[in-house]
């Protein structure tokens, strides 16, 4: 039998069993994927304890929802899909009183060969000490492969606002960037 295949059929099994309330398969379910979605919500949070927060409260949706999840849908790009909205939740709720229009300007890259002398740690470090909505638009677009209209959709801004946050996001980075290699 194909190895992946024998791992959909165990999935299926341990989701089936989750449905069902079975609190072992939950805590299975948990902790196998708990690294993954912990670092999914360690780039929209601002702390590790905001992103344990996060994680939680994305597995609570995930339990009360697997029986409405597609069976053909993948468990995993399922549940990272919840992170990810649960993060943008968190990050509506904080911004519902101040909105951030900016202004477009120009896109900066930042130099891969500078970035190859970090650890991802490090890099993930930086990320966080982004204001919230330059470090949720960054995620966003470069970490999750969205474009500016559907940010802006989810975000509730303009793409306009979208693409500033993003290339205003860049250059903050390269300017931590730029400070951490200094002598």
């Amino acid at each position: 039998m194909d190895i992946a295949l024998k791992i959909s059929m165990q999935q299926d099994d341990l989701v089936t069993a989750c449905i069902n309330g079975n609190r072992v398969a939950q805590k299975e379910l948990y902790e196998s994927m708990y690294g993954r979605m912990m670092g999914i919500c360690l780039r929209y949070s601002r702390d590790e304890d905001e992103a344990m927060s996060l994680v939680n409260e994305g597995f609570f949706k995930v339990f009360k929802s697997l029986k409405k999840k597609n069976p053909s849908a993948p468990l995993e790009a399922w549940m990272k899909r919840i992170m990810i909205n649960t993060s943008i939740d968190q990050v509506r709720k904080r911004n519902r009183r101040k909105t951030e229009e900016l202004s477009v300007v120009s896109d900066y890259v930042v130099d891969e060969n500078i970035l190859s002398q970090f650890q991802v740690e490090e890099i993930l470090k930086l990320v966080q000490q982004l204001p919230e909505m330059y470090r949720t638009v960054f995620n966003l677009s470069v970490i999750e492969g969205y474009n500016h209209k559907e940010i802006a959709e989810m975000l509730n801004i303009e793409e306009a606002t979208s693409r500033s946050n993003l290339s205003k996001s860049k250059k903050k980075l390269r300017e931590f960037i730029t400070e951490k290699l200094r002598p």
